[in-house]
């Protein structure tokens, strides 16, 4: 149940208060008793928050945790522990063994519910991440390995980048080895690379004091600092509510002056769950290009050069600036290639015809596999001549070198005759239909490559065919 709340308390009465305050805000929650119990209703359905208590009739509140997170399926719910009056010693205890909050009781009940909240939120969006990687998400170990083990990086954000200036690293006690850099709030307000680099972003207490609580909901509309998480450090008299920064988009709140043991603890977990979530976005990211690409050669497939043209097309209707050419690329008695050496050594020929036209093309321009022995090149903004001169070069690449055979112990001459048509906007009318016009075009460059084959191979033809 990822929107439910599970409530662990041995105290009957303290279980159905925390659940009637949860209720009045429409959270819905589920109670527990003791730990093994809870244990047992998170592996069956994880919640989508904890709130446990330090003491359980059957362990102590540390010790669930550690087995919390011993749980695959559970691992990575968030759980605050509630604790009367924690010593720093408890604190560190429970931080360690992997609980996102300790808050003390009698507990402020506007900032355990804000707490939550923040909470639901990183839980519900990470979740959404992973159902739609669950398929891929085990490819992506050795990345999320490699991800996590990076030195972390943390940037203290005062109102200059100039450390002097904030008074939060040595008098308020953090420990300047927390933080690697300094930022002043113009880089971070601004487009810069630095906000980009930085794993977590330390508010120090002046920022507040200057600006405001709002700047928080303006790093969050940022790009560049919109995925970063940001954490308050707040002085005792300052005034500002911690649940209500919560409620703008602060990750954590960190009162002053802060034991420098429990913020390297409460960092680790925040950086654990940034890490996590871009793992996330890279493996759904793989999956984006695996699914545009040919598994053979690793260029585009036919479905993302269809689409690549519509893309073209449709920006050509909306403001006419430049055309686009295509190359139809088809290679030379290919099919003796496979019947001689076999289908392995035709695989081979793709795969290094693919990497020397790949290695030929400018960086706007986009080569798929179109099918077969038949490759598709797309060069934005390209007239008929530079078309037909990079289609010549693209020519000469191919049959410049024998195609080694390792397997056959053998070496190809290979050739590649090579259809050009040039997309004209000027020369289509609104009414033929998108379908029609990529037919027209792709039909073009097939008949250009047809011609090429029927004057003995090898060689470039151009279409005179014009756009209805």
């Amino acid at each position: 149940m990822p929107g439910h709340i599970l409530i662990v308390d041995d105290l009957l009465l303290g279980r159905m208060l925390l659940r009637a305050k949860l209720a009045v805000t429409c959270h819905a929650s589920i109670v527990a008793g003791t730990g093994q119990q809870a244990l047992e209703m998170a592996q069956q359905d994880p919640p989508g928050v904890i709130v446990v208590s330090s003491h359980l009739p059957d362990m102590e509140g540390a010790e669930f945790c550690r087995q919390l997170r011993a749980l695959p399926v559970a691992a990575h719910v968030p759980l605050i522990m509630l604790c009367a009056t924690p010593s720093p010693e408890q604190r560190i205890e429970a931080l360690g063994a992997g609980a996102d909050d300790v808050i003390g009781k009698p507990v402020a009940e506007s900032y355990l519910l804000s707490r939550i909240r923040a909470l639901l939120r990183h839980n519900a969006s990470e979740q959404v991440l992973v159902d739609l990687t669950a398929p891929i998400l085990s490819q992506t170990l050795s990345v999320a390995a490699a991800e996590c083990n990076r030195p972390r990086r943390v940037a203290l954000v005062s109102t200059s980048a100039v450390a002097a200036n904030s008074r939060t690293a040595l008098i308020q006690g953090l420990a300047p080895t927390l933080y690697d850099r300094h930022l002043g709030l113009s880089d971070l307000l601004g487009d810069t690379s630095g906000p980009q680099e930085s794993d977590v972003l330390l508010l120090a207490p002046e920022i507040l004091e200057k600006y405001g609580p709002h700047v928080i909901a303006d790093l969050r509309a940022r790009f560049v600092t919109s995925h970063l998480p940001i954490v308050v450090m707040l002085d005792s008299e300052s005034g500002f509510s911690a649940a209500s920064l919560l409620d703008l988009g602060a990750e954590d709140i960190w009162p002053l002056p802060l034991d420098p043991e429990e913020a390297r603890l409460r960092l680790a977990a925040i950086i654990h769950r940034k890490r996590r979530q871009t793992v996330i976005r890279s493996a759904i990211g793989a999956a984006l290009d695996q699914a545009s690409r040919d598994p053979l050669t690793g260029l585009f497939n036919r479905r993302h050069a269809m689409s690549r043209l519509v893309e073209l097309i449709t920006r050509q209707d909306d403001a006419p600036a430049e055309g686009f050419a295509i190359l139809l690329l088809d290679m030379d008695n290919f099919k003796n290639v496979n019947d001689s050496f076999g289908h392995v050594a035709g695989d081979d020929v793709l795969i290094e015809a693919a990497r020397r036209m790949r290695d030929t093309l400018g960086p706007r321009d986009h080569l798929a596999r179109f099918g077969g022995e038949e490759f598709l090149l797309i060069l934005p903004g390209a007239d008929i001549d530079q078309a037909r001169i990079l289609a010549e070069r693209l020519r000469h690449q191919i049959e410049g070198a024998p195609f080694a055979l390792p397997l056959q112990g053998a070496a190809l001459h290979v050739t590649a005759s090579i259809g050009v048509a040039v997309y004209d906007p000027e020369q289509t009318t609104a009414q033929t239909s998108m379908l029609e016009r990529i037919r027209t075009l792709v039909d073009s460059a097939d008949q250009a490559m047809r011609l090429s084959k029927s004057r003995g191979r090898n060689c470039v033809s151009v279409t005179t065919r014009a756009f209805a």
